[in-house]
């Protein structure tokens, strides 16, 4: 896992010190699994244009969002009153469009600063196809798939995928306090281990795992913070981030934000076709040998 982890680019999360579990009802994990699903709303498909800003780690930067989710300025403590701000790494930054079908297609193309397609990868609930295009930039599924897709699903298979992939297998549900006294549950493995979840709309805030493998295990923290609403009827609203900072060690070092998010857009504006050639067109292309990479 560590060498899938460890590619994701050098991405508001909550970064704040958890304290003593809350004395309060802790619900076992089955019920909180139903609490989430019963969340579920109408949207079933989403175009999703992203920017992911890739920083220099190498200075400790404070929290990047409050304990509401909400975006902070991104700053390097130990500077004074007028600290310089993370500066990004533009040849690392790049952008994506996300096509999204609940249960049955995904579709990512990330593309350079400058429009230059760098990855592909399509997935028709059958098997994922991931393709590198560009000898100097490496992008494995962890960096082009949006960490929150999962945890829109419907069903605690859905869940589980979105856990398994950061290597998440909670087992019990607590509570933890984070900066000026907000509570979350928390669904808990280990130390190291765990998700928060908003108590009040059962939404994941932040993630936390681990990489092994190295001299010593690394702590990665994944936020998501300041989310968009999209009113369904009377039903449940649908939520997804706008922003998602990745944390290494507490160093941040990649931000992606949402530029644009449409939710249930008519079929017409999915370019099925395009993308189902464009993966053809590289499966051969990968066949002759002329990809640089080939299908990870």
């Amino acid at each position: 896992m560590r060498n899938l982890l460890i590619h994701l680019l050098l991405g508001p999360l909550l970064l704040v010190a958890a304290a003593p579990a809350a004395r309060a009802y802790e619900p076992p994990l089955e019920e909180m699994v139903k609490r989430i699903l019963s969340k579920s709303t109408l949207t079933t498909r989403a175009i999703i244009r992203t920017r992911s800003v890739v920083f220099d780690p190498t200075g400790r930067a404070e929290s990047a969002s409050d304990s509401a989710g909400q975006t902070i300025a991104l700053r390097v403590p130990g500077v004074g009153p007028d600290e310089e701000p993370l500066v990004p790494r533009e040849e690392r930054t790049f952008w994506q469009m996300t096509y999204w079908v609940r249960n049955s297609f995904l579709a990512v193309e990330t593309f350079s600063t400058d429009g230059e397609l760098l990855h592909f990868y399509i997935n028709e609930a059958v098997q994922p196809f991931s393709f590198n295009l560009h000898e100097e930039r490496f992008f494995s599924q962890l960096d082009v798939l949006l960490p929150y897709l999962p945890f829109v699903g419907e069903t605690k298979t859905d869940w589980q995928e979105g856990l398994d992939r950061w290597g998440l297998q909670p087992a019990s549900v607590d509570f933890v306090r984070a900066s000026k006294g907000r509570v979350y549950y928390r669904l808990f493995e280990a130390p190291g281990k765990s998700m928060w979840v908003d108590r009040i709309r059962h939404l994941p805030v932040r993630i936390n795992t681990l990489i092994e493998g190295g001299v010593r295990p690394l702590a990665l923290t994944i936020e998501f913070g300041d989310f968009l609403l999209f009113r369904e009827g009377e039903g449940e609203p649908f939520a997804f981030p706008r922003t998602i900072n990745y944390l290494l060690d507490g160093r941040l070092f990649k931000q992606t934000i949402v530029q644009q998010f449409d939710a249930n857009p008519s079929w017409h504006r999915f370019p099925l076709t395009r993308l189902r050639n464009k993966r053809q067109e590289l499966l051969a292309a990968q066949m002759e040998g002329d990809m640089p990479k080939g299908i990870q």
